[in-house]
């Protein structure tokens, strides 16, 4: 095999590995932008989820904080307690 051939030859499979390499790696980017979108919509409605929660645990302490609602929570238990 002369010197010209075998360059040939090398750059050859020199360029077949690019290729492979760059599709892969393109595949492998695509996937990485189709999961950090999930990601970012999974954040999102966890944040409203959690602003949310934020929101009734404000007001259940709003609400535990007016007088009488230990009396108003003895009575609603003794009333279910005799319903049964």
């Amino acid at each position: 095999m002369t010197p010209i051939a075998k360059s040939e030859a090398f750059f050859f499979i020199s360029t077949i590995a690019v290729v492979i390499l760059s599709v892969m790696t393109t595949v492998v980017l695509v996937f990485l932008v189709k999961t950090l979108r999930d990601i970012r919509k999974l954040v999102r409605r966890t944040q409203e989820e959690a602003e949310i929660i934020f929101r009734d645990v404000r007001e259940l302490s709003m609400e535990v904080k007016r007088p009488g609602f230990l009396s108003r929570i003895v009575i609603q238990s003794i009333g279910r307690f005799f319903k049964k």
